[in-house]
């Protein structure tokens, strides 16, 4: 019976091939992949807010809780909103088709993948489900030089965000013997021996989490790749993309026993961006450089509410 709160991730992945399919055997009909994902939206957060409340994860990979679900319905929300604001923006400016709303789509999916992770590996799954969908969208603009400038800044930056959560989760892996994440948090408490090996895991992976999140200073893509995106791609990547972050990192700062050991180095990032992002901001002339920057310093704000459960 739990397999059902898994139906919202289902519908969207069905709406998202069925976007790539109609547009690739009906390719006048553009309206028809965006009704698909519209209605792949639609229907994930129609599930969300239908099937049975449950709790735990499915199978050990994926989370069912009511807290999980609240993140799903959120991001299926969320990917309604854009995909209204980027059919009339595309359609306007003569570009999109399936492909632009299919990997829409894929990249909700992804998201919801990254806030509801039970295991490292399906975490790092949805993790690369939304940056390959994102680095798509922000350079699906063909008409701009700037959008392709921006896709590939984006795409570098990623890459080396991935290098860094990979080997962050092999680090966790091999000292507590388990991909399940509250194995590993509970784990921790047990490698007391081997605290170099634990706290370098998990701040690799922070630090490829403060990638994707935009903390300072691991924040430099963040003006070029929202100026050089679609706005409604750019509205998408400043709000769904750290939503699915914050929601992830809210499980794992509340159930991490050791996270207390890198207190000090958080606080220092929270300040820093908090700083960086508003001093920043201030100085700029271009609505998307200040809504990057903007979304920098905020992260800095719920980064430090995070800790704030800590003390």
């Amino acid at each position: 019976m739990t397999g059902i709160a898994l139906l919202p991730q289902i519908i969207l992945a069905a709406g998202g091939i069925l976007a790539y399919a109609a547009g690739g055997f009906l390719p006048r009909r553009n309206w028809l992949p965006f009704a698909l994902a519209l209605l792949s939206a639609g229907g994930g957060l129609l599930a969300v807010l239908t099937t049975c409340p449950a709790t735990g994860t499915y199978a050990g990979l994926v989370g069912i809780s009511l807290f999980s679900r609240f993140y799903t319905g959120l991001l299926c929300l969320l990917a309604l909103l854009a995909l209204l604001l980027l059919h009339r923006y595309a359609r306007q400016r003569g570009f999109g088709g399936e492909v632009l709303y299919g990997t829409l789509i894929f990249a909700t999916l992804g998201q919801v993948t990254l806030a509801a992770a039970g295991n490292w590996l399906v975490f790092f799954l949805g993790f690369e489900l939304l940056s390959i969908s994102l680095y798509i969208l922000v350079a699906s603009h063909r008409q701009r030089d700037i959008s392709y400038e921006a896709g590939i800044k984006y795409f570098i930056m990623g890459a080396v965000a991935s290098a860094f959560l990979v080997f962050g989760i092999a680090l966790l892996y091999g000292a507590t013997g388990s991909l399940a994440v509250g194995d590993t948090l509970a784990g921790l408490r047990r490698v007391a021996g081997e605290p170099p090996l634990v706290w370098g895991g998990l701040g690799l992976i922070l630090v490829g989490i403060g990638f994707k999140i935009s903390l300072v200073p691991f924040h430099l893509w963040t003006p070029d790749v929202y100026e050089g995106a679609p706005a409604p791609v750019t509205g998408f990547l400043a709000t769904g993309t750290k939503v699915a972050l914050f929601g992830f990192l809210l499980q794992l700062f509340l159930g991490a026993p050791m996270i207390g050991s890198l207190l000090p180095l958080l606080w220092g990032l929270a300040a820093l961006t908090m700083i960086v992002g508003t001093l920043t901001a201030l100085v700029q002339s271009r609505v998307k450089r200040l809504l990057a920057y903007s979304s920098v310093a905020q992260m800095g704000y719920l980064l430090m509410a995070l800790l704030a459960g800590e003390e």
